[in-house]
């Protein structure tokens, strides 16, 4: 299953790229506004990677628009919190850990190890 900070940051990526298209920006364009590398830009469009409060800022102001603006509706949607409160807090019932997995006595990782003289 996914973290839940993954699809946050998924979703951060999709309101920068959304920004930087309504701008009708390049990547490259945006990530020279912003003082950032291209490449950067391109981890930080695709949510793989956690963005700063100051780098979102810069993000925001190269594509025309204010920080605030830019996560105004990031709310969790329904769907997103009750998944997120599904994995969240210890194990319960409908988190059960796997049995171990059975050794096979004849199997060489069955045996104890041979001593060393």
């Amino acid at each position: 299953m996914e973290h839940p900070a993954r699809r946050v940051l998924r979703e951060i990526g999709g309101r920068i790229r959304a920004s930087r298209q309504a701008a009708k920006l390049t990547q490259e364009q945006a990530a020279d506004a912003a003082g950032i590398d291209y490449k950067r830009w391109q981890v930080l469009e695709g949510g793989r990677d956690n963005v700063t409060v100051q780098t979102l800022c810069r993000v925001a102001e190269a594509c025309g628009t204010t920080f605030w603006e830019m996560l105004v509706a990031l709310a969790p949607t329904r769907d997103f919190a009750s998944r997120g409160a599904e994995r969240s807090g210890p194990p319960g019932p409908s988190r059960r850990k796997a049995a171990p997995l059975a050794v096979n006595p004849r199997s060489p990782r069955a045996r104890s190890p041979k001593r060393r003289r």
